[in-house]
């Protein structure tokens, strides 16, 4: 099963997600992330095969009720970095050592379970929609920027697996640890 850790969304950022999307639907060629979908991924661990989802769950259950809360700002939306493959549209936050540091951290706690192991450092986004072709232009995704802080305040993380069904990606939320 593919797994990965994520932290859950508030109504408020919900709320403002949900605001744009009006504006955003126009746009030809995106396949939109349910609301219920909605999160920020903190690690993808990748398939991890059944009989060590026990040992997974329970080294998270030892670890997480340590996490310190923190507050993710939004500052806005566009399309996802990258000039070599087609954007996505992604609301983008403010740097945040916490976020980075707890991205680190879990990769080092959880490294036996992840299938490929992540380079590049930890961004905090949220994806709203995915390109259905390569094609894609990324200037077709405006660039919005937050005019009042929008804060997600992080106290919980969740592990969600995810599987890939008719409609594309389709994911659970596995168990939550506050």
């Amino acid at each position: 099963m593919r797994l990965f850790f994520a932290i859950p969304l508030t109504d408020s950022v919900r709320e403002w997600i949900n605001s744009l999307r009006p504006q955003l639907e126009s746009i030809p060629g995106l396949s939109w992330t349910p609301d219920a979908h909605l999160h920020v991924t903190t690690l993808f661990l990748g398939e991890v095969a059944e009989e060590k989802k026990p040992a997974l769950l329970e080294k998270a259950r030892s670890l997480f009720p340590s996490m310190r809360p923190f507050n993710l700002t939004i500052t806005g939306l566009g399309p996802s970095p990258g000039r070599n493959r087609a954007p996505m549209v992604w609301v983008y936050f403010q740097n945040s050592n916490a976020f980075a540091d707890l991205g680190f951290d879990l990769r080092e706690d959880f490294r036996e379970f992840v299938q490929r192991e992540e380079t590049r450092d930890p961004l905090a986004h949220i994806t709203m929609a995915r390109p259905l072709t390569r094609e894609l232009d990324r200037n077709l995704i405006p660039h919005i920027k937050t005019t009042t802080p929008i804060k997600l305040e992080v106290t919980a993380l969740e592990l969600w697996s995810t599987h890939f069904g008719e409609n594309g990606a389709e994911y659970e939320m596995l168990e939550r640890f506050v």
